[in-house]
């Protein structure tokens, strides 16, 4: 599932960039602005503080490590506000997904 993905990238990112100590959950959610891309995580924002460092800063962080390479179906991943990691997402990701339902009948 896309989500599964997404929050192992964001999780991955965040070890990867020492944050400590990392958040239990990573959460994502839709947009209200389709602008903003197709997910949207606030993990930048939930695991600034306690890591000691700005939200914005660790979310361009975050969005540079997943640009330098991304996980599977996302073409571009941004920042937004305050710290918002935004994800634009391939078609792909979709094609993946009905390849799944097919094959469960």
């Amino acid at each position: 599932m896309i989500t599964d993905l997404l929050q192992a990238a964001l999780r991955d990112a965040l070890e990867a960039l020492a944050v400590d100590p990392l958040p239990e959950t990573v959460n994502l959610e839709r947009p209200a602005n389709r602008d903003h891309g197709d997910w949207s995580s606030n993990v930048a924002l939930a695991s600034a503080k306690a890591a000691g460092r700005n939200p914005r800063e660790l979310g361009q962080a975050i969005a540079d490590h997943l640009d330098a390479d991304p996980p599977a179906h996302v073409v571009k991943v941004e920042i937004a506000g305050p710290g918002f990691v935004n994800f634009h997402l391939a078609d792909s990701w979709l094609h993946d997904v009905l390849r799944d339902v097919v094959a469960a009948g």
